[in-house]
């Protein structure tokens, strides 16, 4: 009798260390579970970034960038706090970061991390050509240099404040005013009509025209007057010194070239 009070007394010590035992796995799982309050990144690029405020109240979001302290701004529960880094004039986008970021009340709510920026925020390419032939120079001779700078409209990044600098090379000297400043600014789309109806508001390319086409000096009607639409084709009969017609494109980043 006594050996089988001994073991079933064993036996609920089994029992209650198990209950124990799977009490602690329960806790623990539990404290690893996501912060009811927290921030969430859902957007870092070369341009900015937002993060998401998880949670009802009113908190502070804290920013560092590769560790070191950037900024904090309110942040009202169930927002999204928008970063702009034009803002921020020592973040470098053409180099690669970590974005950290924490969110307080009394005490640290929660925090999050994701990358940005890189080689791709800042496209820029740059090209240097002569007219140098194969053949000696004599003294005296000019030689014309040019240098490139692009920017293409895919990377989305408008650049600003370019500076190119180039050294004259030794035995050469600037010829003073020959410097020349070209900029160009193509669009790849295109503004037409074909007229294909009696209309001056048609529009046929890849983007409309800003506005409807405008007579000038005539009745102001696609359909009657000296300047009229006919069979496809915008005519001119008998027309007088001042008449005319105006087409009005948006800016649609320079055109480069037109046909009528």
């Amino acid at each position: 009798m006594i050996h089988k009070r001994r073991f079933l007394l064993t036996g609920v010590g089994a029992v209650l260390a198990l209950t124990l035992l799977l009490g602690l796995v329960l806790f623990a799982a539990a404290t690893t579970a996501a912060p009811l309050c927290h921030p969430d990144i859902t957007r870092a690029d070369c341009m900015g970034a937002d993060i998401s405020i998880v949670g009802s109240g009113s908190f502070t979001l804290k920013v560092w960038v590769d560790g070191q302290w950037l900024t904090q701004v309110p942040a009202p529960g169930n927002s999204t706090v928008t970063l702009r880094w034009s803002d921020y004039p020592t973040v470098d986008v053409c180099q690669e970061h970590t974005l950290y970021v924490e969110l307080w009340s009394s005490y640290k709510e929660g925090s999050d991390s994701a990358p940005f920026g890189g080689a791709h925020c800042c496209p820029l390419s740059m090209s240097k050509t002569s007219d140098v032939s194969d053949d000696p120079l004599l003294p005296g001779s000019t030689i014309t240099y040019t240098i490139v700078v692009s920017n293409p409209a895919s990377s989305g990044v408008s650049q600003t404040n370019i500076v190119v600098s180039d050294t004259v090379p030794t035995g050469t000297s600037y010829v003073p005013g020959s410097s020349q400043v070209m900029v160009t600014n193509i669009s790849q789309e295109t503004v037409r009509d074909k007229f294909s109806s009696v209309s001056y508001s048609n529009n046929d390319g890849s983007v409309n025209w800003a506005a409807a086409w405008q007579e000038m000096g005539d009745e102001g009607q696609p359909n009657a007057g000296r300047i009229q639409i006919v069979s496809g084709r915008l005519r001119f009969q008998q027309a007088h010194n001042n008449d005319g017609i105006t087409l009005t494109m948006a800016d649609y980043g320079g055109a480069f070239d037109v046909a009528l």
